[in-house]
């Protein structure tokens, strides 16, 4: 019998004694008594350990889910690190690209201004070249008339 069935029975036996007149006294049979306290001294130490051993399994658990929350608290710290890491690594590299692609578009306009001033020196050295074949020819047009006339 559990210990809270037996001191309900001790209760039970004291309030169904008869009481003694004129007092607030009860004539409570001996032997029940002795029987359910003798019950009560047996099973206390039963019932203790059972508390002990519930006590024990209680700690077990919340150790348990306390070491198992810090673990997804770690995990969430660890994946928020990597979010963070990778976020900068992404970050730096977006950076070197807009460092890249200006550099990039610097060189283009640069080979592009090179191009067209070379472009202009050939074609003021053709012009000069085709001004002195002209001029040579020219001559030589010049000369072959006046041969022509004398």
């Amino acid at each position: 019998m559990a210990m809270d069935e037996i001191l309900d029975s001790i209760e039970q036996l004291i309030l169904d004694s008869n009481r003694v007149p004129l007092t607030n006294k009860r004539m409570v049979d001996e032997d029940d008594l002795v029987r359910l306290l003798d019950q009560l001294r047996n099973d206390f130490p039963r019932e203790i350990q059972e508390a002990t051993g519930l006590m024990k399994e209680r700690q077990r658990i919340l150790d348990s889910a306390n070491k198992e929350s810090k673990e997804i608290i770690d995990q969430a710290k660890n994946y928020a690190n990597k979010l963070i890491n990778e976020h900068a690594i992404v970050k730096q590299a977006t950076e070197q690209a807009e460092v890249i692609l200006e550099r990039a578009k610097k060189n283009a306009a640069d080979l592009k201004a090179d191009s067209l001033n070379y472009a202009d020196d050939v074609f003021q050295h053709v012009i000069a070249n085709v001004s002195n074949v002209l001029e040579s020819v020219t001559k030589s047009h010049e000369h072959i008339k006046q041969k022509k006339n004398s």
